[in-house]
């Protein structure tokens, strides 16, 4: 047999439809006959030789032809190898084998009313915990998220009960969850509690990976899944009872449930979602975007379908706002966002890659259940997909919205947006275009070439993503540990707001805001009815904290210049002023104490709410806010307790501070500090406070105490708080540390109550 091919004269591969050919040449030959189509003439008179396409296309029409001449007929063609048709039996018109034909399956019905009744009481209610306007609608969102996470135990068996229970919990979360969604709270009930059944599946799903690469430390190797917050499945070991859903068993049912490679989807999402260490507020943009995308493409060319375009677009200028304010200053995120969102298309393509093994579930009877409200479970697994749209008006067939003006599917709109090639080239070609006028090589020169196969060297660093001073720090992992302890600061943040609400508990007389201030203070019984302290645990710490904070509220209640600021710039102004006035406030408490106490310890240091605590002998639990222990934690918990400061206590004393005093240095300190933290409006507005506490100042030295020459001891008093606010900003660079090594193991509802404290 000869070597080379008849047609294009390259190395044959053999006998084909007559002759000795080319396997492209033989391809050639089978497409052009079954085509069926007239081919276009030759441009060159029908006098093409060269079939190779090495330099340009070869002319179809010659090639036809040389193949015609080679000897090439279509008698040779196999079109149909199988020379008996399959045999036409019941089964094979149904659709159905014998098995499923001749038996009858029992429907399972699952009733839903109750629990939606108990969604729209969570629509009704609104959101449970009180929301701030100056927040963000992403911000609000995140409230709803930000839970203590809990223990979690592995399920040996998964029965219809554990089903039920993911679904209740499922619905009932994504309902509270919208609930803090402005936007969303102003549709109409019924377009509410749409979108609600339509997401309610779809938006536990980040979630619910999220707590599976927390499960096993962003290393699915166990092939565990978090289903619940009370219990998580492994797939190789626990038992799947899928009985009273479906007529076969779980193992011929999974891939029709949950599709043909759910251990290396689930891998997929754990290691894209673990390598992002997504913060709460971009957890939060991920799920509602992923949810409200879904929802546009299941109501395309509806209402809904807007609503959720004007939701998204909200979202998306939420998400810039936060990664460009000043905290992060992070103006080039696209990168990050990008892979944020490809996440979510992962997310989508996976279920419609289910939607037609679910379809085929629904066909061969395979899914024995039933819903009252069906259109719940779309996409879910248990129903296949309904788009719920009105029909194409082109072919009759599931519509799939708006398309050039007509409800339409897309294979329609489609059809309607192609162009012809050959009309098109021909009607270039009538308007002047030509070849002739290409413009090559219209780049600039490159005066040194790059190389773009460079890449960064292999080195350890890179390999674990970890620095130096990170990786050469020892670590046991049987003392990490896993869980953050979460303080929700919503019901203290309630009661702030109450008492600004309400104003002062009792009505002052007095000549000027500071002296109402000073009746407000009145330090002198902090030294009374004194409780030691032998161990301080978190009910200790949290007690401290809520008694700053709501004292704090209190005290500024009775500065009229306070009282006329609106409500968001008085809570603003208290989550940054509680812990810095609860630092002065300790200082006096204990020089109060040693004067009332002449055998006082040195040691002995006085809290504000009439504990008092031994440092030489005082036992401290840390372990419900650091894995390290104590000892290890002093260098960064001396700056939360103010030890550096404890010598400010005799200067307090020698000065023998009066109320009035005291209170000028406290809402000094106060305002000067939140001038400094937020600048613009409000340090003019602390400007004005300080000016008019100065002057009242003023007039106590020289009309009630009779001093021309004070400014020796004003100085003396704003000496102190200077060292306060240095001190502070001395700990902020121990802050940071603690945040990169993670030290800390706390999650706050308002985290931005606890800036310059040392835990954030």
């Amino acid at each position: 047999m000869q070597k080379y091919c008849e047609i294009c004269k390259l190395p044959a591969h053999g006998s084909h439809f007559g002759a000795v050919t080319c396997r492209a040449c033989a391809a050639f030959f089978r497409r052009a006959i079954l085509a069926k189509r007239i081919r276009k003439s030759c441009k060159l008179n029908n006098d093409c030789s060269d079939f190779r396409g090495i330099k340009i296309p070869p002319c179809k029409s010659c090639r036809m032809r040389k193949c015609v001449q080679a000897g090439m007929i279509s008698d040779k063609f196999q079109i149909q190898k199988l020379e008996d048709n399959i045999p036409q039996s019941v089964e094979v018109c149904l659709g159905r084998p014998t098995i499923l034909l001749l038996s009858k399956s029992e429907r399972t019905f699952v009733d839903v009313n109750y629990l939606i009744k108990q969604g729209l009481d969570i629509l009704n209610l609104g959101s449970p915990s009180p929301l701030r306007p100056s927040q963000s609608q992403l911000e609000k969102m995140t409230l709803a998220i930000s839970k203590p996470s809990r223990t979690s135990k592995k399920l040996s068996h998964l029965e219809r009960d554990h089903y039920t229970q993911v679904w209740e919990s499922d619905f009932l979360s994504a309902a509270k969850f919208l609930t803090h969604f402005d936007s969303f709270m102003k549709l109409p009930p019924g377009m509410q509690m749409q979108l609600l059944q339509a997401i309610w599946h779809i938006l536990p799903k980040i979630l619910k990976v999220v707590k599976t690469a927390n499960l096993c430390h962003g290393k699915w190797e166990k092939q565990v899944f978090h289903l619940h917050e009370d219990f998580y499945v492994d797939l190789d070991d626990t038992k799947f009872d899928v009985s009273w859903m479906a007529s076969c068993s779980y193992e011929q049912v999974r891939c029709l449930l949950f599709g043909e490679d759910v251990s290396t989807q689930i891998e997929k999402g754990v290691n894209a979602i673990y390598k992002l260490n997504l913060s709460e507020i971009e957890l939060t943009f991920m799920m509602s975007q992923l949810c409200f995308e879904y929802a546009s493409k299941r109501f395309l060319g509806t209402e809904i379908a807007e609503v959720c375009e004007r939701f998204q677009g909200i979202l998306a200028e939420d998400i810039h706002e936060y990664y460009t304010k000043a905290s992060r200053n992070d103006n080039n995120y696209a990168g990050r966002l990008a892979k944020i969102l490809r996440v979510n298309r992962e997310i989508l393509r996976t279920i419609r890659k289910l939607r037609d093994k679910t379809h085929v579930a629904r066909t061969l009877d395979i899914l024995t259940v039933d819903f009252s409200h069906p259109e719940m479970f779309i996409d879910s697994g248990g129903k296949m997909t309904n788009p719920e749209g009105p029909p194409c008006e082109i072919c009759g067939q599931d519509g799939q919205g708006n398309h050039f003006g007509v409800i339409s599917c897309r294979a329609c709109a489609a059809f309607f947006s192609y162009h012809c090639k050959p009309c098109r080239l021909k009607k270039c070609r009538a308007v002047g275009m030509s070849t002739s006028n290409f413009q090559h090589d219209r780049d600039a020169l490159q005066i040194a070439k790059v190389s773009r196969k460079r890449k960064l060297p292999h080195t350890v660093e890179i390999c674990l993503e970890l620095p130096h001073f990170v990786l050469f720090c020892p670590n046991d992992s049987s003392t990490v540990k896993q869980v953050n302890t979460y303080v929700d600061m919503s019901l203290l943040i309630s009661q702030a707001m109450d008492i600004f609400k309400y104003g002062a508990e009792k009505p002052l007389v007095a000549k000027n805001g500071l002296l109402k201030l000073s009746y407000a203070y009145n330090f002198r019984n902090r030294a009374d009815g004194v409780k030691k302290l032998t161990k301080v645990t978190q009910k200790e710490v949290t007690s401290f904290w809520e008694y700053h904070f709501l004292t704090t509220a209190k005290w500024l209640t009775h500065f009229d210049r306070f009282e006329r600021l609106d409500q968001d710039l008085k809570m603003k102004i208290l989550f940054a002023v509680w812990h810095i006035w609860g630092r002065l406030d300790k200082l006096v408490a204990t020089a109060l104490y040693r004067n009332n106490n002449k055998d006082a310890k040195s040691s002995e240091r006085l809290f504000g709410n009439g504990m008092m605590m031994d440092t030489d002998s005082v036992l401290a639990d840390s372990r419900w806010m650091s894995r390290l222990p104590t000892e290890q934690l002093r260098y960064f918990l001396d700056g939360i307790r103010g030890w550096d400061l404890h010598h400010l206590i005799d200067e307090i004393r020698s000065l023998d501070l009066t109320e009035t005093e005291l209170t000028f240095m406290l809402a000094h300190l106060c305002f000067q500090y939140v001038a400094s933290r937020y600048g613009g409006k409000m340090s003019e507005i602390m400007e004005e406070f300080l000016g008019e506490l100065s002057n009242d100042l003023h007039d106590y030295y020289t009309k009630d105490r009779m001093m021309i020459r004070y400014s020796g001891r004003l100085m003396k008093l704003l000496r102190i708080n200077k060292e306060i606010l240095e001190n502070i900003r001395l700990y902020r660079g121990r802050a940071e540390v603690a945040k990169v090594f993670d030290v800390f193991h706390l999650d706050f509802s308002h985290p931005e109550m606890f800036r310059d404290t040392g835990f954030v």
